[in-house]
Formats: C-alpha cells, sequence, structure tokens
C-alpha cells in the first residue's frame, strides 16, 4: 500500500503535469488531435488481450458458417425487431 506521503507526491505530481499536458495537447492541430485520442480511449481499457482479436475473427466465422449452412434458420427481422422494441418499452 502507498504511504500517505507517496501518494500526496503523486496527486500533486498530477496536478502539475496534467494542466501541462492539456496545454500541449490543445496546441496539436485537430488532425493531430484526431489521432491522439482513439490511442488515449483504448488505453482506458487496460491491457489488450492478443486472444481477443482472433478469437472475435473466430466466433464471427461460426456465425457466418450457421448462417450460410441454413439460409432459412433464424428468425424474421420484422419479428426480431418487433421483439426487442416490445422489450425495451417494458423497461
Amino acid at each position: 500500500m502507498l504511504g500517505l506521503a507517496h501518494r500526496a507526491r503523486l496527486h500533486w505530481d498530477h496536478e502539475r503535469t496534467r494542466p501541462k499536458l492539456l496545454g500541449e495537447a490543445h496546441g496539436l492541430t485537430a488532425e493531430e488531435r484526431a489521432d491522439v485520442a482513439p490511442e488515449l480511449v483504448a488505453s482506458l481499457d487496460g491491457l489488450r488481450d492478443a486472444d481477443a482479436e482472433e478469437a472475435w475473427v473466430a466466433e464471427i466465422e461460426r456465425r457466418a458458417r450457421r448462417v450460410l449452412a441454413d439460409p432459412n434458420g433464424g428468425e424474421d427481422w420484422s419479428a426480431a425487431r418487433a421483439e426487442i422494441e416490445s422489450k425495451l418499452r417494458r423497461r
């Protein structure tokens, strides 16, 4: 656990650094800020799961194979949408 002095120093560093960083960011062109913004937002998610992309590709392929194997399977979009809207109205 961090000691009080260490936490105070971290808070002070953050309070001193944040305005400087924001000032520098605002000095960037709109295009440069647009390039940096997605990276900052992505950093909020934590470490990237190296297997996540591969797992999503496998899941999408599995679903696509299921649909292609039985094009008449599943539910009509109109019926599915009506059911979803009904559930949302009940909330």
